[in-house]
């Protein structure tokens, strides 16, 4: 009859929970919301492993040898072991800086530092030994294993002895290594996610040198993700009237929502665009008392394309034609000031105020008239020998006082003010579909 162990090897199939969540810049959240303005995200995966069940077992067996066989002869023994943490990022929203991502060093630091109020001891003998990355599927696998002073295992007697530093913790926080992961704006696309697939976490330890396949901990953590989920919120278009009022006799701001999103144009450019629909759009407007009806009109076009009306673009703080760090653009509709009627005209009145038949501005003298303007000197007149009588008409005095009046008058043209035609090469851009970014682009790239 073949002896029985004295005890049951308990410690395969074990879960622990292993709730993972993402931080970005720093902070933990499920969404990242599109910042306007800000052009980097640092994204990090991490969270909590629980591993009471894990040294609970272990803390079993531990009573049990123990009671046994002694202290001095448990502390004969070591553990050895590993724990693999595998989880899948979005290639084409997460930029990866394998350089940190692949570094076995970094991954160490990142869970000593996070960890080290509840593991610091578990670190000193749990290191990170290899950090790989599959670019083609955006797979992360990271593998930590038992090696105490370069001995490959740890004794029981150092677990014991700093237990209360955290060589058995029941929690582990931890988080992937700052910089690997990146969100550029340019690759920010509402409704996808930074993580994706599942996220997986096994591990095993084993008694050494003997009594391995009745002491075997084999556990496989329960994983809950935290994909990181991207958001662009919606943009805001507003209408106002002047010198009327809308179809119902209101005149207050009106406000459409557009929903929006990042469109990438290039390496480090992008915009962000949606669509006004002709059923935002107000009708009907009303002039006021003594303004053209007829003539009321936008302050700009109004752009109805898919995906044009421009709200933000990459290299400005503000697109906002409204003046604020929203995204929002502004429309105005109002009406011209009616014109004055003209003056009747009186055909018995003369064209000319103050001028009679005799005396017609251009009129040639006729022959008797005297003193009249242009007429020619006389043979045998008196003022034969006063200056300039018979010179030339082009040798005359020009007297340029008339002029210099005229010259002082303002003009009746309009002419654009610098204000105003700064606001038109500011606003210019916001009408462009995004086919026609790219013409805006190569333009000031050649400037």
């Amino acid at each position: 009859m073949k002896r029985k162990p004295a005890w049951k090897p308990t410690g395969a199939g074990l879960t622990c929970g292993l709730t993972l969540n993402t931080k970005v810049d720093g902070q933990v959240t499920g969404t990242l919301d599109y910042q306007p303005g800000k052009e980097v995200y640092d994204v990090q995966l991490g969270g909590t492993l629980d591993m009471t069940g894990i040294w609970s077992n272990y803390n079993t067996f531990r009573t049990l040898y123990i009671v046994k066989n002694g202290k001095a002869e448990f502390y004969k023994k070591s553990l050895t072991g590993q724990f693999q943490y595998q989880f899948q990022v979005n290639p084409d929203v997460v930029t990866v800086n394998e350089e940190i991502l692949c570094s076995p060093a970094a991954w160490q630091t990142a869970f000593e530092t996070e960890s080290q109020d509840t593991a610091a001891a578990f670190f000193s003998y749990m290191h990170c030994v290899d950090a790989a990355y599959d670019a083609a599927t955006g797979t992360v696998t990271v593998t930590f294993r038992i090696n105490e002073n370069g001995s490959g295992k740890v004794s029981t007697k150092t677990i014991d002895d700093n237990k209360d530093a955290g060589s058995k913790p029941d929690f582990i926080h931890a988080y992937s290594p700052a910089g690997a992961f990146t969100i550029k704006v340019e690759n920010f696309k509402k409704g996808q996610s930074a993580f994706v697939g599942k996220a997986s976490f096994t591990g095993n330890m084993d008694l050494s040198p003997w009594m391995a396949l009745i002491f075997p901990l084999r556990y496989t953590a329960n994983v809950t993700q935290d994909n990181l989920l991207l958001n662009v919120p919606d943009a805001k278009v507003t209408f106002d009237v002047e010198n009327g009022t809308w179809a119902d006799g209101t005149a207050d701001t009106r406000v459409a929502t557009v929903p929006v999103d990042v469109f990438k144009l290039s390496e480090g450019a992008h915009v962000v665009a949606g669509t006004l629909t002709e059923d935002m759009i107000p009708v009907g407007m009303i002039a006021a008392e003594g303004y053209d009806q007829e003539n009321g009109a936008w302050d700009q076009e109004l752009v109805t394309e898919e995906n044009g009306l421009v709200f933000r673009e990459s290299g400005l703080t503000t697109m906002s034609r409204n003046g604020n760090d929203s995204m929002s653009i502004g429309y105005t509709y109002s009406f011209p000031g009616k014109a004055a009627d003209p003056k009747p005209v009186d055909p018995d009145q003369p064209a000319f105020p103050g001028e009679d038949d005799n005396n017609k501005p251009g009129e040639d003298n006729k022959p008797g008239d005297t003193d009249k303007p242009g007429e020619d000197s006389k043979p045998g007149d008196t003022d034969a020998d006063k200056p300039g009588t018979d010179k030339p008409e082009e040798n005359k005095p020009v007297d340029n006082t008339n002029k210099q009046e005229e010259n002082k008058k303002p003009s009746s043209s309009k002419v654009p003010t610098a204000a105003a035609t700064g606001i038109a090469a500011t606003l210019g851009v916001q009408a462009l579909s995004v086919a026609g970014i790219f013409t805006l682009l190569r333009r000031r790239k050649n400037r």
